[in-house]
């Protein structure tokens, strides 16, 4: 028991309250980045689908666009046609 006596006095000091106060700051640091990490690796995912989404959402908006213009040039053409038949039966 006399071996053991200085060890547990040795522990038992404002050092080593330091040095156990020093691992348990690093160990919940560890568990705050660990988080952290998750956290960020999730929202990135997240936004990786959104704009993915987007650039779907785009390029139908874009389709979309150059067929409302093939529709537009259409009507005009058939308006041309209509005017002309209309000064053809005057």
């Amino acid at each position: 028991m006399s071996e053991v006596d200085p060890i547990l006095r040795g522990l038992n000091t404002p050092a080593a309250y330091l040095i156990y106060s020093l691992i348990v700051l690093y160990g919940v640091y560890r568990f705050i980045m660990n988080i952290s990490e998750k956290f960020i690796e999730k929202v990135t995912a997240q936004l990786a689908s959104i704009n993915t989404a987007i650039n779907n959402t785009n390029s139908e908006l874009s389709k979309t666009r150059e067929s409302l213009v093939g529709l537009q040039h259409q009507h005009l053409n058939l308006e041309d046609r209509v005017e002309k038949i209309e000064d053809k039966i005057k």
